[in-house]
This record gives C-alpha cells, sequence and structure tokens, in this order.
C-alpha cells in the first residue's frame, strides 16, 4: 500500500461566524524538531492569513510523523496520515 498525498486547506477563521481573519500569521512544524516544514518547492510553510483558505502540498510530510500548526495567538497538533 502506498501513501497518497493529500492538500490541506487551512484557513484563520473568527469563532462566532466563520469569517475569514486575515493577517494571522501561521506556520506549520515538525513537532519533533520544532523546524518549519518545507512544502515540495522547498520553501518554508509560514504564510499570513487571507480572505481565503491556503492549500498545502503534503507530498513532503512524512505519513503518521506529528506536525503542530501555529498560529499567533494559537497552536494546534496535526497527525498526518
Amino acid at each position: 500500500m502506498a501513501d497518497t498525498a493529500i492538500t490541506l486547506n487551512i484557513s484563520k477563521q473568527i469563532l462566532s461566524n466563520g469569517a475569514e481573519l486575515p493577517g494571522a500569521t501561521l506556520k506549520i512544524v515538525d513537532a519533533e524538531t520544532n523546524v518549519v516544514v518545507k512544502d515540495g518547492n522547498g520553501k518554508d510553510l509560514t504564510w499570513v492569513s487571507g480572505t481565503s483558505s491556503q492549500s498545502i502540498d503534503t507530498a513532503n510530510f512524512v505519513s503518521g510523523h506529528p506536525y503542530i500548526l501555529v498560529g499567533r495567538n494559537s497552536t494546534r497538533r496535526l497527525q498526518h496520515g
């Protein structure tokens, strides 16, 4: 069985109404090393939220490995796979 890359769509939203919250700094880091993960083009997965979600290609992610989505005022643990 082979792993299949998926695309994550991540956005920062207002909890009460689901509206996008532009201007938040977000990044995905390796949960074990705390190093920012790179996308398929070698670019750090760090961005500022806008008015729509950010698409993340998970081709460089390791199945079953933990990653953390870090935001300006929040941190959420992600498990790929």
